[in-house]
């Protein structure tokens, strides 16, 4: 038998190199042997090169195709076909298209209340196109209206790092009032500067706006000397008089203001702008003749409008001049009384200066006539808290309390809450009100003039572990603002002479070293046991702040000896934290706070039990039994008929 072998040779051409029986121009069999057919095979490499390369090429066409076909079918779609046959040379600008596609279906998505995966598409669409700015806007807007301001204007912020030129007037505007939903005038400063440098091209209309916002960025934040160095090299405009008399006013230099005012006047004519700052300025300036003579012709100009009479009644009362003060508020009631709309607009400006015998005959003229007296009633609350009278306080917020809260709106609900929580805490030393405020807090997102309310109203009162304890909640989400610096210093200063004036308690640990595991816990344990439950606390505290290397395998045994002494030395406020730090959402240390409470109750000390019970529940909303112990132990008997 004969076996016929085969060469095979691979060539670079083909018909024209060896003489075969080609097969598509990539192979072919010829006669290396004479008399032997097929003894020799030919490969043509170009052919087979060839081949790949038209293969590949259909290949990507076809993927090509595919891919264009599965992004027409979205409902968005900018990445036309010639882009993703061009995808490598074009990948920037379709990733662009990409995020452009994605930012429309975030669009429609929020408008269709899908806001999850609006907010998702919006993010990854601003990720791949970030210069463009109406859905930053949208999603800044839903983070704002979300109670996150830090990260709507970390959004805005990008986009101004992201668009090069100026983002124009509604951009900016929308950024300004988000920060200073926060009083937030470091980020309204650095974003005018932005664009008020040097070389920004910018239209004189939208230069001397931004010059307006920065002067009232500058007023807001007390530093009217920088605002007159501005006014100094700003362009002579009558848009920046306003801000220039109340620059003077702030300086304590109201002569100058007056006499400007009167070179307005001559210009522009006596217009209701004009004559509402020439009756401050001739009140700081003691003319009250020029003052009285301001306010009646601005009453000419504007007789229909009672906000003209309110101001009089305001400036008067401010001048020091009480009787005129009241005949001005009789004569408002005389004209404008028949309304409750138009009595509210005397009394907020009442409650903003603390003028309280006006404002509680705003509250009897209420009742007299019929009107709703809650909305007086905490204008009342809120202008006695300002003035300190505590007891006075409680006794309206208890009013307003006893009131139907049929109709009601959750932020009516939620202010008249937050003012009789802060009045039964300016008025009780205990620590009980203390954690329903902070607990009530908590639940509740402010703008930061509220929580500055709340800080400034605890440390007059004295209650310093609360108002350092909002404030930092209220820094914590505006973490630029500075503006409860001085109420933090001074809490802090007055706890620590607190702790300077009480006794030191002899920690006896000396004898082996300090915050040794067996030491520790037979030293507290033993002042526990002996009733020495100041020295326990003083021993838990203490041993957090060293935090040695066993602690955080002891967290529960420690956290549960400093709630049961912060306890028994009557620091309730201690005991919540305590509990609120133990509790991390297990059964096991959720038992634990449960079981403490339980034993207060049994002693008779349901107040505590309590306390501890809101804490669990707070924690683990869906705890059976705690809910049930709560409902059991602040039961209360069948309320008498509703006050209207």
């Amino acid at each position: 038998m004969r076996f016929r072998a085969t060469r095979i040779k691979f060539i670079w051409g083909a018909s024209k190199v060896i003489r075969a029986r080609w097969r598509f121009g990539l192979w072919g069999f010829y006669d290396r042997v004479e008399g032997m057919p097929h003894s020799g095979l030919a490969v043509s490499l170009r052919g087979v090169l060839l081949l790949v390369l038209l293969l590949s090429l259909l290949g990507y066409i076809g993927g090509a195709t595919a891919v264009y076909l599965w992004l027409d079918r979205r409902g968005h779609n900018y990445v036309t076909y010639t882009d993703v046959l061009l995808l490598p040379a074009r990948w920037d600008k379709v990733r662009e298209k990409r995020g452009q596609a994605y930012l429309d279906e975030g669009i429609a998505d929020m408008k269709a209340q899908r806001w999850a995966q609006g907010e998702m598409k919006l993010r990854i669409g601003l990720a791949r196109y970030p210069q463009s700015l109406p859905p930053r806007l949208a999603l800044a807007q839903f983070y704002f209206l979300t109670q996150r301001g830090p990260q709507a204007l970390e959004v805005l912020r990008a986009g101004m790092e992201a668009v090069p030129g100026y983002p124009g007037r509604r951009y900016l505007n929308t950024y300004f009032a988000m920060a200073l939903q926060g009083e937030d005038y470091a980020s309204v400063l650095d974003a005018c500067a932005r664009y008020l440098a040097p070389g920004v091209e910018l239209a004189e209309k939208e230069r001397d706006w931004l010059l307006q916002q920065k002067l009232n960025a500058l007023l807001g934040d007390k530093q009217p000397e920088q605002a007159l160095t501005v006014l100094e090299s700003a362009p002579e405009s009558v848009i920046f008089n306003e801000q220039r008399v109340l620059v003077l006013l702030e300086l304590d230099r109201p002569a100058e203001a007056a006499a400007y005012l009167e070179k307005w006047r001559a210009q522009a004519g006596a217009t209701a702008q004009i004559l509402r700052l020439q009756v401050r300025a001739f009140r700081e300036t003691r003319q009250p003749e020029k003052m009285d003579a301001a306010l009646e012709e601005l009453r000419r100009l504007q007789p229909a409008d009672p906000r003209t009479l309110a101001y009089a009644v305001i400036q008067k009362h401010l001048a020091g001049r009480t009787a005129e003060a009241r005949a001005a508020f009789d004569d408002y009631f005389f004209r404008f009384g028949g309304f409750s709309a138009n009595l509210l607009i005397i009394a907020q400006p009442l409650a903003e200066i603390g003028e309280l015998s006006m404002l509680q005959e705003c509250v009897q003229r209420a009742a007299d006539q019929g009107y709703d007296l809650r909305p007086y009633l905490l204008l009342l609350a809120q202008a006695q808290l300002k003035a300190g009278d505590w007891i006075a306080a409680r006794l309206t917020t208890t009013r307003i309390d006893a009131m139907s809260t049929k109709g009601r709106t959750e932020q009516e609900l939620n202010s008249a809450r937050l003012a009789g929580l802060l009045a039964d805490t300016a008025a009780n030393p205990g620590d009980a009100p203390q954690v329903a405020l902070l607990n009530h807090v908590g639940t509740q997102l402010y703008p930061f003039r509220v929580y500055h309310m709340i800080v400034e109203t605890l440390v007059r009162a004295g209650r310093h572990e609360a108002a350092l304890e909002i404030a930092a909640r209220a820094e914590r989400r505006f973490p630029r603002n500075l503006g409860l610096a001085k109420f933090k210093e001074e809490a802090t200063a007055a706890l620590a002479a607190r702790r300077e004036a009480q006794p030191k308690v002899e920690l006896a640990l000396s004898t082996q070293p300090l915050f040794v595991e067996q030491a520790f816990f037979a030293r507290v344990d033993e002042a526990m046991t002996g009733e020495n439950w100041s020295e326990a606390l003083a021993l838990t505290r203490e041993v957090q702040q060293a935090k040695p290397l066993w602690i955080k395998s002891r967290e529960t045994d420690v956290l549960t000896r400093q709630m049961r002494a912060a306890h028994g030395a009557h620091e309730s406020l201690q005991m919540t934290l305590a509990a609120r730090l133990l509790l991390d959402g297990t059964l096991a240390r959720s038992q634990l706070v449960v079981d403490f409470a339980q034993e207060l109750h049994n002693r008779g000390e349901t107040e505590a039990g309590v306390l501890l019970l809101r804490e669990v529940i707070r924690k683990m909303s869906n705890h059976a039994l705690a809910r049930r112990l709560m409902e059991e132990w602040t039961k209360k008997p069948a309320p008498a008929a509703e006050e209207e």
